[in-house]
């Protein structure tokens, strides 16, 4: 299974801070096109375990630059 490393914003649901971390991806296709510091926005569920796995991916509106 892929994963990627994404730097996001606080995630008050789950009480994270602003941080990058590592996801693991379910179909790595939704991230091929991927480049470094492109925004998106991303769907993930969690996996058990601590693991949370990313299940969609999308460009972000102005999608340009780190986010």
């Amino acid at each position: 299974m892929a994963t990627v490393t994404l730097a996001h914003g606080p995630i008050a649901s789950l009480k994270w801070p602003a941080m990058s971390m590592d996801f693991r991806v379910k179909d790595p296709a939704l991230v091929r096109t991927m480049k470094p510091g492109q925004k998106i926005s991303f769907e993930f569920v969690d996996a058990g375990g601590g693991e949370y796995l990313i299940v969609g991916v999308k460009p972000a509106p102005g999608g340009h630059g780190a986010h």
